[in-house]
């Protein structure tokens, strides 16, 4: 298993196997309670996404497929959704959890030994 952060390193190979596409979204038990008692208040949940390499934040693979990947999307002019997912076939992502950042949040507190360093 490898995991990427886009702050870190993120090899290209690993971004082209995220196609942009508009996907649909289901939520799972835990997204939906993180959803209602968001520390920005309650997220209106959104049934479709588009998804791309450039809002990828984090990529885990395994044996050659990503196995789970956040990525981030504009939820206001404020607020940004992140979204913790694994994808369920074409079109298709499981959201594990979700969670709203403010727009310019820079991650300042990333820990970057946990991912895959440059070569």
């Amino acid at each position: 298993m490898a995991l990427y952060h886009a702050n870190v390193f993120m090899p290209r190979r690993i971004r082209n196997m995220i196609q942009p596409a508009n996907v649909q979204l289901t939520y799972s038990q835990h997204a939906i309670r993180e959803a209602n008692s968001d520390r920005y208040g309650k997220i209106d949940l959104p049934t479709q996404a588009v998804v791309g390499p450039a809002g990828i934040v984090e990529v885990e693979e395994y044996s050659g497929r990503v196995e789970k990947f956040v990525f981030r999307a504009k939820y206001n002019e404020k607020i940004d959704l992140v979204f913790a997912v694994i994808p369920e076939g074409k079109g298709r992502l499981f959201v594990k959890t979700v969670w709203a950042n403010e727009v310019g949040d820079h991650q300042n507190t990333l820990d970057t030994r946990r991912y895959e360093q440059k070569p």
